[in-house]
């Protein structure tokens, strides 16, 4: 696929190259950042596209795009869904294993930081029965406490929140986890969490 001249320093966001990740492994979906953008949950641009897969596969760059392969157990691949750009399909990670994958790797989804930006864009989008779900299909753990805790200190109106507050509660893991791994290991801890909160963000828009 031959990326227009016209696409300028932006064609690392070209749909050319949606279609080229949703084809380069299969099973495969556009995933993690890639999917932000994609669902216009994340106004910032990555340049690297992530593809989830159930395949062990080395990263490619093909006409300058690096295509970034990440291995999940099968078990944690779902959530998938088929869309069209022009005449050709693409697999990307439905809105709510988009936030699930997110919560999980932030490291992959650009932080946190951007997790948030995706849960307040698309507070009105997310099916959160679905997620729910989802939640419970991979088992809660730290994606439990880490969505559990935004949810509340952002205080995100969502769908019988109390009750899935609770839910989440009985799934979160034990011991003390990061609410952004890799940023060191100071800050408050939310003991209803079992969080410890090692980044500063806005609370209010």
């Amino acid at each position: 696929m031959i990326i227009p001249l016209e696409a300028g320093p932006e064609r690392l966001w070209s749909e050319n190259a949606l279609i080229l990740a949703s084809n380069l492994v299969s099973p495969g979906a556009i995933a993690y950042w890639s999917a932000l953008r994609f669902w216009n949950m994340s106004e910032q641009i990555p340049r690297v596209q992530f593809i989830q897969t159930t395949k062990r596969k080395k990263p490619l760059t093909i006409q300058g795009i690096e295509f970034q392969f990440i291995h999940i157990a099968e078990r944690f691949f779902f959530g998938v869904s088929t869309r069209k750009i022009e005449d050709s399909s693409i697999m990307v990670t439905d809105r709510e294993k988009t936030i699930i994958d997110a919560a999980s790797r932030p490291d992959l989804s650009g932080g946190i930081v951007q997790l948030v930006q995706a849960m307040r864009s698309s507070i009105n989008s997310i099916n959160w029965e679905k997620l729910d779900c989802y939640l419970e299909q991979w088992g809660g753990g730290v994606v439990a406490k880490r969505l559990g805790y935004l949810i509340e200190t952002l205080s995100l109106s969502i769908q019988d929140r109390e009750l899935k507050m609770n839910h989440w509660q009985t799934m979160i893991s034990k011991g003390i986890s990061q609410l952004e791994p890799g940023s060191g290991v100071s800050g408050p801890v939310s003991t209803r969490w079992q969080l410890q909160v090692n980044i500063p963000f806005e609370t209010e828009r």
